[in-house]
């Protein structure tokens, strides 16, 4: 930094030397209040240089720690990272200027794999060269996360074996997985009436179950292992005060409110750790279950073990079970006599999430339904892309296992989903046919209305968008239908809808959709993805297009771009301000609010969503931000699909379009879509299209 100022102090007595009215002598140019002391400092400024930073990694768990060595002249640093296999850098963060001797920065919720990572240092609007590259290896088990409170959560059913398989005697009545239990109906995650232990609890239970047959018993199994959100399921019941369905039979002497506190309903269940069983003796020679002195589940006094307001026999039956139970390794909870877990359980600190069903305890692989996609060609790559990463993703133990709650796919909708050009996109036709065609309306046309109508058409003839399109096309679509309710502007959509399509025969404008999509879309719900489409379109057009279509997609999970919606007697006043009442109704009130694209479309998916969707289907570079979005630090196997409009044939493809996008899904690692060489129909058999 001396040097530095030194060159400043020698290059203001230069400046000075030669500009009239100044003084030549050097104490004058320690005036830090002097214009031309600050002229010559941004003169120089170019010359600082900055020193090549050395940088070092640490990893834990999906995070890489990366630390920087002070470097000379560096006000701070950016951090580049590359994972393998892909063919650029990306900004992965920031690091600012503390002072300090080193600096760290930490990019987490990184996949399993191979990373690379590089560092520049500036200096103002000066760079230094890149930092050595630093590799590094992350591996790490992606089932496992966290709680808000910290708790160890896991997806992971690898370890955990059918009971019935082991203990073949045993007897299953999986209460939770009925409606005869404390809540009345049937328990989040248990989706078939099956009870799992891990294979530790599991093989010392067979041990119980030997003794037992050879005293005249089987074991009669209520609950064994319980996903966490059933444990979850409860707390919100508890919370419910007015319902108290099942009060008189599991909780007769107790009020509703008490059973969180006095702990007969936890946050966390030791039950998730999957090596707690609840169980009775059923007798071999009556055939019957035991009489055990109270029943499963009831909250109170009467189910601790030592109780002994029952009678002698009940009580003895209490106490064999316990016996066997305790000799064979497992502890008993003193408030209830049918309740015992392993006393070396292998899973101390870790509660599971998955759900009670089949597949999750099986080794082979599920059936991912590739049936489905018989519009797409079995040596399509991206069919055999879409079918192996399903495979990966739901076969529980498997290290690219995605639970189903974070299965979250987003979809663009024109060119996408739905047919894009024939000749303009579906909005766009709708304004210039309320504009120009509407008796009811076009005379009332405002001059901004009219030209936006004109664009269109320009558009329609020669493909070109006038500039401002964007958003001069979804102020006019607002404008145009100020007053509608959504309802009556679904109305006038689904009359839309049943226009010819102008470029082919045997389909209206409400049945243009991409068959093999739709398919996509079908397959993807058949594996528990929840299915967002995110478009461009005005959010109700886009509503109103779908509804009652062939896509079965629910309003809410429609987004897109946006106008203001109001009360018809609102006027100016605030939202804030203005109170709704039973005379109101919702109208849209004419304002453009945002056109949902590009970097929009990952903000919306943020704002709406709030979970990083882990496939992305798009075919544009609107689409581009979105796709980069879902596979960018995923902590979940992603891939995102883009359409190459690359058949002339059967659509309006463009070649020239489709070589540029195959291009990007080269060099961005997305997977390209063939319209002619993927799909054996596009819009389905009975469709034809007119020749020129």
């Amino acid at each position: 930094m001396r040097k530095t100022f030194n060159k400043i102090i020698a290059l203001v007595i230069m400046i000075s030397l030669a500009v009239p009215g100044v003084h030549t002598y050097a104490e004058t140019a320690y005036s830090t209040a002097s214009e031309t002391a600050m002229a010559a400092e941004k003169l120089i400024a170019a010359d600082v240089t900055v020193g090549k930073p050395k940088i070092s990694l640490a990893v834990k768990d999906d995070a890489i720690t990366v630390t920087v060595k002070k470097t000379e002249n560096a006000e701070g640093y950016l951090v580049y990272l590359k994972a393998e296999g892909s063919k650029k850098y990306s900004l992965a963060g920031k690091i600012e200027k503390d002072g300090t001797a080193k600096r760290k920065f930490t990019i987490s919720g990184l996949a399993d794999g191979s990373y690379s990572v590089r560092v520049k240092a500036y200096s103002g609007e000066t760079y230094s060269k890149y930092s050595k590259v630093k590799k590094v290896q992350i591996s790490f088990d992606p089932s496992i996360t966290y709680s808000e409170d910290g708790v160890r959560l896991s997806n992971n059913s690898s370890d955990f074996v059918l009971i019935t398989d082991v203990v073949p005697d045993a007897i299953l009545e999986i209460r939770y997985y009925s409606t005869y239990n404390f809540v009345g109906d049937r328990i989040d995650g248990y989706e078939e009436p099956l009870a799992f232990l891990t294979k530790e609890a599991a093989a010392a239970l067979k041990e119980v179950s030997d003794e037992l047959v050879e005293k005249g018993y089987r074991l009669k199994i209520f609950d064994a292992y319980r996903p966490q959100k059933a444990v979850t399921n409860f707390m919100n019941w508890a919370l419910d005060a007015e319902d108290t369905r099942m009060k008189e039979y599991f909780y007769p002497e107790l009020e509703k409110d008490v059973l969180f506190p006095q702990g007969y309903i936890a946050e966390h269940s030791g039950h998730s750790r999957g090596s707690t069983v609840d169980l009775t003796l059923f007798d071999m020679t009556t055939e019957k279950e035991v009489d055990m002195g109270g029943t499963f589940d009831y909250f109170g006094e009467l189910s601790h073990p030592d109780y002994t307001d029952i009678t002698e026999e009940q009580y003895a039956n209490r106490m064999l079970l316990r016996e066997v139970m305790l000799k064979h390794g497992f502890k008993p909870l003193e408030e209830e006599w049918w309740h015992f877990t392993l006393e070396n359980e292998p899973y101390p600190d870790t509660y599971f999430t998955f759900s009670v069903n089949s597949v999750n305890i099986r080794d082979e692989a599920p059936d991912v339904h590739a049936e489905i996609l018989s519009y797409w060609n079995d040596d399509a790559k991206a069919k055999k892309e879409i079918v192996s990463y399903m495979e990966a993703i739901t076969k529980a133990g498997s290290k690219d296992y995605i639970p189903v709650e974070r299965r979250i796919a987003v979809f663009d909708l024109d060119g996408t989903l739905y047919c894009e050009t024939d000749p303009n996109y579906f909005d766009h036709m709708l304004l210039a046919h309320r504009i120009l065609d509407d008796e009811d309306y076009r005379d009332r046309a405002s001059d901004f209305e009219k030209k936006v109508a004109a664009d269109v058409l320009v558009m329609n003839e020669t493909g070109v968008q006038a500039e401002n399109m964007e958003v001069n096309h979804g102020t006019a679509v607002a404008s145009s239908f100020k007053g509608f309710t959504p309802d009556e502007f679904y109305d006038y959509i689904a009359e839309y809808k049943k226009t010819p399509m102008v470029s082919y025969e045997g389909m209206t404008l409400g049945e243009a959709f991409y068959r093999p999509m739709l398919q996509i879309v079908e397959f993807l719900e058949a594996n528990d993805f929840t299915v967002f489409v995110v478009s461009g379109t005005d959010r109700f057009i886009v509503r109103g297009l779908i509804k009652d279509s062939m896509l079965n997609i629910p309003n809410n999970h429609i987004i897109g771009s946006d106008e203001t919606l109001v009360a018809p007697d609102q006027g100016d006043t605030d939202g804030l301000n203005y109170v709704y009442d039973d005379n109101d109704k919702v109208v849209f009130g004419g304002d453009f609010i945002i056109k949902n694209l590009k970097m929009n479309k990952v903000t919306v998916i943020v704002q709406e969503i709030g979970i990083q969707p882990v496939l992305s289907f798009g075919n544009s570079t609107g689409d581009s931000s979105m796709a980069e979005y879902v596979t960018t630090g995923n902590p979940y196997k992603s891939l995102a699909f883009m359409l190459c409009c690359d058949d002339t044939e059967r659509e309006n493809g463009s070649i020239s379009k489709a070589d540029k996008m195959r291009s990007l899904c080269e060099q961005y690692d997305w997977v390209p879509v063939s319209m002619k060489n993927d799909w054996t129909t596009i819009y389905g058999d009975g469709v034809k299209k007119k020749s020129k």
